[in-house]
Formats: C-alpha cells, structure tokens, sequence
C-alpha cells in the first residue's frame, strides 16, 4: 500500500495496516509537536488534566472538556473527586489559561510585564514575546531571547513612496556623505553608540545624584549635596576654605617656632598652662598669667558610676550626682503623729507616707534602688503620754516581713512596758532612710 502524505507539511498518513506504523506515528507526532510549538511557543505541557496529580510552576495541562490550555501558578496536587472547572473555582490562585494566539500590547514600553504570545511594535518591527519578562532595555531583551520578529516594515513595499534600501541606499556612492546629507553623520549629528553611555543611562535620575566609576564601564551613583555642589564650585583653594569656615590655622605648618601650629607635645603648651592654679575669691586665677582678669575655670563633674565606684581623679562632685556615693543616705523622712494619723514634716527621695494600721507605716521611694537588698535605719520618739487604745508607750520598731522593695519600706511599731506586750502602737514621731544602690 502506497504511504499517503498530507499537502501543507507533508505528515505521513499511514493506514494502520502499514507497517512499520509505529515508526510513521512517531515521525508524525514529532513533527505536529514541532510546528505547534512554533505556532504557540508553549512548552511543558503535562496532558490532559488529571485529579490527585502532583503539579509544579509552568506545568501546562489541557481542559479535556473545552481544548483550553492552563499554566500552573503554584506547586500543588490536584483533588481527588472534582473536575478541573470546580478545581480552579475552589483556587483561583492555582492556574491561569495560556495565551496561545498573539495579543497586541501597542508600542514596546519599558518597565512592563509581557506575557508568551503578547505582540509589540518597536520602530518599524512587529515582535512576539517568547519569555515572560519585566522589560527594562528592548535591545537586551531581544539578544537574550525575549522577543522574536514576526513582521519587519523597515524595507518596505515597491511603490509606497518609503526609502527603499534597492534604489536609494545601494546605490549611494558613499554612505558617509549620505549619512552627512541627511543630517544624521556619526559623532557629529548623533552620538555613536557607546556601551558607557548605555551604563550609566540606566542610572536613577533622582535629585541631588552624582555617578562615579566603580570598574571599566561600571558605575555607580551616590549622594550630591547642594552644599558639596557648592564647595566643588569654589575656583580656588582660598575659596573652599572660606566654604568650609576655616580659619588662618589651615594654611599654617605644625611646629614649634612662632607662626605655626602646635603639636600636641609642644613644649609651649607647658609654658602657657601652669600645673597648678589657686582660686581666690574674687574668681582670679593667680597661679598663671598675669591675674588681672577673671578666669571662668571648668571642672569635669563626676557621673553616676563615678560616684558609686568612688573613683579619685580630676572629677568634681556635684548636687545632681553626689547621693550616689555609696556613703550618702539615699533616701530619708521625719514623720509626726496626731491622734493616730502620720504626716510627713521633712524628706529627701521620699514621694509619700502612707498609714496602713495602727504601728504599720509605708514609705514610697521617689527614685527606686536598683534592687530589694538595701540597708535601712529607723528611729522613733515616744513618751509615757504616747499610747495606744490599750494605755501602752511604743518600745520597739522593725521592718515588716516582705515590706522591704526597691521603691518602699513597710516599718511596724509595737507597744512595751504595760499592756499586752508586742501589740501595734503609734510613736510621737519617727525617722526612717536607707543607704544601697540607685537604680537611676
């Protein structure tokens, strides 16, 4: 039996008696592959879609249903009882149908996304894309691959008044001249291409940008005040001293002869500074210069740490610090009472007193200790006349269990002497601090 072949491609027809029949359907099938890949440019195609199938990114599957080709959008695996129409309704996010047929997008812009099959125009050139990308330069684009040529009008038709490269540029006896002719001469009308100049037109154009060098047609951009415009404006060395507010010194030598500026280890510095100074009252310096002029003498204060390491060193102790030397009493308050209620006379450090019951009195720091372990001190006054519903004069004090905190102090005050001993009872009067750490 004579193999038939079909008119256009040329595909083998093979009647299943042929043999070997299995060879012409492969041929067969290869080259429909070939010429539907050309036609679409879509690759990866999985099948037919089918449930409880594992699906990566860019798998594409066909809708049995409708013909319809589908990309994958995500890693998945498909149900196991729904059909594909339910399964992209219950996922959205999972499939998007393929562009198979080219869709126009109008003139080539940067800074787009193109799909498979989108069709652009860029000049007098149709092109289709072939990859999904973000366009940035079409001439990279095209090199890499992204875009091929379906319709080429450079040259366009015999007749339709368009310069034609068989009657007008062959013809040029010269295409120097022409191009001069024209107004287009290179390097004299227009720029030639140059890769440096690509580099760098791809830079930001963001205000107050300046570009450098970093490799061989590398560069980068960085920071361009308008302050540093104005310094690399100045003509002169002069002028950009005067820019920068710099005085007669930074035009002078380091030294040590009269002129020049001196070292750290000039021996003038000696000479001028004496070691030491006596303050008299009227605030003159007398131990150096000619002690006609008061002299305002600053002294380093010492810190916090200083304070409560007790360092000795060129450092004054002043009001704001000088509670925190571990010999200062951090806190104190002197508390009177009448008829059972406490008032706070004179504190430091102390914010508030508060009565809690009958001989149990709370003192609130103002500004904490850095911790519970601190020592306090009390003290009281009572008299024979100082007594409590039972008729007893207090005799002891002590801080309460737990009372003790970085921000308070809870004291108990019991009665002696008569009575039921150890019972609560109110002073005349009290005086209750303690000596620790700040914690600010």
């Amino acid at each position: 039996m004579t193999l038939q072949y079909s008119p256009n491609y040329n595909l083998p027809i093979p009647d299943f008696a042929t043999k070997p029949w299995h060879l012409y359907m492969e041929q067969l099938i290869r080259t429909l592959d070939g010429l539907l890949f050309a036609m679409t440019g879509v690759t990866n195609i999985q099948g037919v879609w089918l449930n409880e199938t594992a699906y990566v990114i860019g798998d594409g599957v066909v809708e049995a249903q409708t013909g319809l080709q589908f990309e994958a959008l995500v890693d998945h695996t498909s149900s196991a009882d729904i059909t594909f129409e339910e399964e992209r309704l219950a996922h959205p996010t999972y499939w998007q149908e393929m562009q198979v047929v080219p869709t126009g997008k109008g003139t080539w812009t940067t800074d787009t996304d193109y799909r498979v099959n989108d069709m652009v125009l860029n000049g007098y050139i149709y092109y289709v894309c072939r990859e999904a990308h973000h366009s940035d330069d079409f001439v990279i684009d095209e090199a890499s691959g992204k875009w091929a040529v379906v319709l080429d009008m450079t040259v366009a038709a015999e007749g339709l008044g368009d310069m034609l490269k068989s009657e007008n540029l062959a013809g040029m006896a010269n295409y120097a001249t022409s191009r001069a002719n024209l107004g287009v001469a290179i390097n004299v009308n227009v720029q030639a291409y140059s890769a440096r100049l690509s580099a760098i037109q791809v830079l930001g154009t963001t205000a107050n940008r300046g570009f450098y060098s970093t490799a061989n047609g590398a560069y980068a951009e960085f920071v361009l005040t308008s302050f540093a415009r104005g310094l690399l404006d100045d003509a002169a060395a002069a002028d950009m001293r005067t820019t920068l507010e710099l005085g007669n010194s930074a035009t002078k030598d380091v030294g040590t002869a009269a002129g020049t500026v001196m070292a750290g280890d000039d021996s003038r510095v000696g000479d001028a500074i004496p070691n030491t100074w006596q303050i008299e009252a009227a605030g003159i310096a007398t131990g150096g210069g000619d002690g006609t002029a008061d002299v305002e003498i600053r002294v380093a204060p010492a810190n916090k740490d200083d304070m409560e390491a007790g360092l000795v060193g060129l450092f004054a102790t002043t009001p704001g610090y000088q509670q925190h030397h571990k010999s200062s009493c951090k806190f104190w308050v002197y508390v009177t009472y009448s008829t059972g209620v406490p008032t706070l006379q004179k504190a430091y450090n102390v914010s508030s007193v508060t009565d809690l019951a009958i001989g149990r009195l709370t003192v609130t720091i103002a500004n904490d200790f850095d911790s519970a372990y601190w020592a306090p001190f009390i003290s009281y006054q009572a008299s024979e006349t100082t007594e409590d519903k039972l008729g007893s004069t207090v005799g002891q004090a002590q801080v309460a269990g737990g009372g003790q905190t970085a921000d308070a102090l809870i004291v108990n005050f019991y009665e002696s002497e008569t009575g039921a001993a150890g019972d609560p009872a109110d002073p005349d009067a009290c005086g209750i601090g303690g000596f620790g750490i700040l914690g600010a």
